[in-house]
C-alpha cells in the first residue's frame, strides 16, 4: 500500500516538474472551430489505485484552448469518475504504465510525457465553497486550472 502511494506521489513529482508548450492561448473559438469535426479520442490505458480511476486518453492535438476545454468536457461526460491524462500520441504508453505499477520511475519516458501530455484532470477541494470540483489543468501544470468540469452525479467523489 504505502509502495503504490509512493509511486503515485512519485509520478505526480514527475508531471509537475515538466514545463510544456501545449498549444497557444488563443481567444474565442471562431464558428469555424466550432464547426469541427467530431470528438476523437480514445482510452489507451487504465489503472486503479487506492480506489481512485486512472484513464489514459489520446486524442488530436487541440488548436485552441476553448476547442481543448470543450473536448474534455465531452470526455468528462462520458467517463465522469476518472482522473485524466490527456495525450497526443500512445507511442509510450506501455512503458509508463509499466514504470507506474513496478515503481521503477527510472524506466519512466519523461521527455515523451512532456513533448505529449495535453493535459490532465484532478478533483480539486475549493477553499471558497469547500466542495470537491473536477478541475482540468493544461499540460503538466497543476498550479492552476483552465476549467471547471461538471459534477455528474457525484461520480468520482465530486460534490456540488
Amino acid at each position: 500500500m504505502e509502495s503504490d502511494m509512493n509511486k503515485k506521489h512519485l509520478l505526480a513529482a514527475i508531471l509537475a516538474t515538466l514545463s510544456l508548450n501545449t498549444f497557444a492561448a488563443a481567444p474565442d473559438s471562431t464558428a469555424a472551430d466550432k464547426e469541427a469535426a467530431p470528438s476523437q479520442w480514445h482510452i489507451i490505458g487504465e489503472t486503479e489505485n487506492r480506489g481512485l480511476r486512472y484513464l489514459y486518453i489520446e486524442m488530436p492535438r487541440p488548436k485552441n484552448r476553448t476547442g481543448f476545454i470543450a473536448q474534455i468536457g465531452e470526455i468528462h461526460a462520458a467517463e465522469p469518475d476518472a482522473w485524466l491524462i490527456i495525450l497526443d500520441d500512445d507511442e509510450k504508453i506501455a512503458e509508463v504504465l509499466a514504470a507506474n505499477s513496478s515503481g521503477d520511475m527510472s524506466r519512466f519516458p519523461a521527455a515523451w510525457m512532456k513533448e505529449h501530455l495535453l493535459g490532465t484532470t484532478a478533483l480539486m477541494l475549493d477553499p471558497k465553497t469547500g466542495t470537491r470540483q473536477w478541475v482540468l489543468h493544461e499540460g503538466a501544470a497543476r498550479s492552476d486550472s483552465i476549467a471547471t468540469l461538471a459534477c455528474i452525479e457525484g461520480k468520482g467523489g465530486c460534490t456540488q
